[in-house]
């Protein structure tokens, strides 16, 4: 495992879009082979992508890289709604501070924008990583995705009371 020297966050660039793609690819194949079945996970991140739709996806919100040493290492995104769609680190570096460094940035863009609440529906995987930050579970939900069923939580977290 590389070691971390320090995290940097920045606005999302076209030019990431493919090690994004592959970020997102290898997390679900390889950081959530614990928790969901290699058939679950090949609908979830098929191998054949198209870059072109999931990129799409990334400019439609605010989304933050994160960087160690020049290297892109994870990802998350804000919607309009307070919805966090995608919070990913590369396999090779989770446990590192990754995905709490892109939380903080997403948690600090959705106060100043006067948002009360944050939304995600987070895998089996990162549901023990969203509620130690916070997020309450409001229902587990059993998603249908090319031909396979996948289980994730929606969990919310209040930002103001």
């Amino acid at each position: 495992m590389p070691v971390r020297t320090e995290i940097a966050v920045r606005p999302y660039d076209d030019k990431d879009g493919p090690r994004l793609l592959d970020i997102f690819h290898d997390a679900v194949h390889r950081g959530a082979a614990g928790e969901y079945s290699e058939e679950q996970r090949r609908a979830w991140a098929p191998e054949n992508m198209d870059l072109a739709a999931f990129t799409a996806a990334l400019t439609t919100q605010q989304t933050w890289v994160a960087e160690i040493d020049g290297t892109v290492v994870g990802f998350s995104d804000l919607a309009p709604n307070g919805y966090v769609n995608m919070m990913f680190a590369h396999p090779d570096y989770q446990g590192q501070g990754i995905a709490t460094t892109l939380l903080s940035q997403v948690e600090q863009a959705a106060t100043t924008q006067g948002m009360q609440r944050l939304i995600t529906e987070a895998s089996v995987t990162a549901r023990p990583f969203f509620e130690k930050r916070g997020f309450m579970l409001t229902a587990e939900q059993w998603v249908p995705l090319r031909g396979q069923t996948l289980t994730n939580f929606l969990m919310e977290k209040w930002l103001t009371r």
